[in-house]
């Protein structure tokens, strides 16, 4: 009866060193994900692997000493899960053109990173609170249904997200448009009726002289590159050999034009400005407005089917151990030492499997009985010998069974999310 109030504190403290951890998880899953080193890496996918390897390591080092720590390690996890809707919800906000884009997969983590002090705190407190709720063993089919339920949310996001794995995602949208036109400074194309021209404009402004204060301003003149025919102009600033080349895309069913040009500072990388080309109307240009010509990010589907694909691991690892755990057959006894085991019944045998076991209660399983002869009474043979009782052996492995399945949740659950807001937002 005294065993519930002394579980949560040992097993929260057993928990904490992964709660600690998390936020260097998802720095990590920053850094690997970075956009500058590949755009379709979905920081979000990155952090479900690098998390649900974590939580994996956690409960295979603790399940010996604290089988339920992983429910609290774990629990740690599944409260990133509404940080990393939000910021699925604000990467599919994310404009895809006319803006640079700053896409993970999960684009408010550099926020959470930058707010670790009290971002942190909160996840701490809540992933305290979590596992508080789910510490006791009458919780685990709670725990169980939750897991199944997760597995089953990431398995349907993932298929309805697999048929249009073809299509472009948000980041290779733009890329897939047909190239219309390569223009240079004095060349134009006509689009929809209107032409559209690229030129090299000259303005001249006041520069106040430095040498008196009664000498005439100097007049300096700027030089800018620009789209001639838009309704609202939009710049480029020239680089040491003039005017950048300039490629033109178009979305005909979409009445859509997309002018793309490299980063001054980035080769592979573009600036880009959207615009109708019936009226020369700028737009900025986001996914949901072009959703049904593309699919979800590649990365999410990929996180959710990894994330599914985890998740029924877990599970399916946690239900044979419960199994198991229901299934075996032993008789408590007692170890009086040097292998001397006092049995339910009151007769003490000798069992040599138990003879390196510390004197007090011991499970023995049995293989066998030994057939009367002129020498020897049957007795029963056992072949294995453990510490302990029935119910703390199946009690242990069912807290180890409930670790696992608090695992399969927060895989399953981190991998879905980002689909399910892009589900539900209206991207697929």
């Amino acid at each position: 009866m005294e065993r519930p109030p002394t579980l949560i504190p040992r097993q929260l403290l057993g928990g904490l060193p992964a709660a600690l951890l998390l936020p260097f998880v998802a720095g990590l899953a920053m850094v690997i994900g970075d956009d500058h080193v590949e755009p379709q890496l979905s920081r979000s996918a990155i952090f479900t692997v690098l998390c649900t390897a974590f939580l994996a390591v956690f409960v295979a080092v603790t399940w010996r000493r604290r089988p339920r720590a992983g429910v609290f390690a774990a629990s740690h996890a599944v409260v990133w899960v509404p940080l990393v809707a939000v910021c699925a919800w604000q990467a599919v906000g994310e404009a895809i053109a006319d803006q640079h884009p700053i896409r993970c997969g999960t684009g408010l983590m550099e926020l959470m990173a930058l707010a670790l002090p009290i971002g942190g705190g909160v996840l701490l407190v809540l992933g305290a609170l979590l596992g508080s709720g789910l510490a006791h063993r009458r919780t685990n089919g709670v725990l169980r249904l939750a897991a199944i339920g997760a597995v089953a949310l990431s398995t349907i996001a993932f298929a309805f997200a697999v048929p249009r794995i073809g299509r472009p995602d948000p980041d290779t949208y733009v890329a897939s448009l047909p190239e219309v036109a390569v223009l240079n400074v004095d060349s134009e194309v006509a689009l929809a009726g209107r032409t559209y021209r690229y030129v090299l404009s000259h303005a001249d402004y006041p520069v106040p002289a430095q040498e008196s204060a009664s000498a005439e301003p100097a007049p300096s003149r700027a030089e800018e590159c620009g789209i001639a025919g838009l309704a609202e102009g939009r710049s480029l600033a020239p680089t040491y050999t003039g005017c950048p080349t300039v490629h033109v895309r178009m979305d005909v069913g979409h009445d859509l034009a997309i002018v793309e040009w490299p980063y001054a500072s980035s080769r592979s990388r573009y600036e880009t400005v959207a615009f109708h080309p019936s009226n020369g109307e700028r737009v900025s240009l986001s996914p949901i407005d072009v959703a049904d010509r593309i699919g979800p990010p590649i990365g999410w589907t990929l996180g959710a089917g990894l994330g599914a694909l985890f998740g029924a691991a877990f599970a399916f690892a946690a239900s044979r151990i419960r199994r198991r755990a229901t299934r075996f057959e032993g008789a408590d006894a007692k170890h009086h030492g040097a292998g001397l085991v006092e049995l339910a019944s009151g007769e003490t045998i000798r069992v040599d499997v138990a003879a390196e076991l510390p004197v007090g209660d011991v499970i023995l399983a049995r293989r066998a009985e030994t057939m009367p002869t002129y020498r020897t009474t049957g007795a029963p043979v056992f072949g294995i010998a453990l510490p302990g009782t029935l119910e703390e052996l199946r009690n242990a492995r069912t807290d180890f069974a409930a670790s696992l399945d608090a695992v399969a949740l927060a895989a399953a659950a981190l991998g879905a999310t980002p689909l399910v807001v892009a589900r539900m937002i209206g991207l697929f």
